[in-house]
């Protein structure tokens, strides 16, 4: 089913990824094949859990979904879980796997999970910071921003797709 991964050139080298050529294509490499998680949050009163988070490539605020890198040795679950919590302060004990998304097949060699998370409750008001806060939002409300150009992120959209 998958081909097997031809050898590469490595150009470039930082902490977070790499630049390699495969080939005739320069790709944006990352440590695990499945590097990170996206949590679609649900609470308890049935409303959509948002981040507002500054985004350097675009050099704006992004409306999105939590989400977050997987450390070594972490189940992709276990990631979902934790920057939930980090990111939101928001725990939920009822998750479910929507899927898997490769958010750029033309660049980016590594994909994310997708997670629902339901009847989240908020536990702190202490979070990672590295967000600019939460949101609550209908799910009436979230169509309404979508449709209004208002969420961008193929992350966020690929998820709402899912559920």
């Amino acid at each position: 089913m998958n081909a097997p991964v031809k050898p590469f050139e490595l150009l470039h080298e930082t902490p977070y990824f790499n630049v390699i050529k495969r080939g005739k294509y320069y790709l944006v490499s990352e440590e695990y094949e499945v590097n990170a998680a996206v949590i679609l949050a649900r609470t308890t009163d049935g409303k959509y859990l948002m981040v507002n988070h500054y985004r350097g490539a675009i050099d704006q605020d992004s409306l999105e979904l939590p989400r977050g890198g997987r450390k070594p040795n972490e189940t992709l679950l276990a990631t979902a879980k934790r920057e939930l919590e980090e990111e939101t302060g928001y725990v939920s004990e009822t998750w479910s796997f929507l899927g898997k998304l490769h958010t750029n097949t033309s660049l980016i060699t590594s994909a994310v999970e997708i997670y629902l998370a339901l009847d989240a409750v908020q536990v702190t008001t202490v979070t990672d910071g590295e967000t600019k806060g939460n949101l609550l939002f209908t799910e009436d409300e979230l169509k309404a921003l979508i449709r209004a150009g208002k969420i961008t992120d193929a992350h966020t959209l690929s998820a709402w797709a899912m559920l």
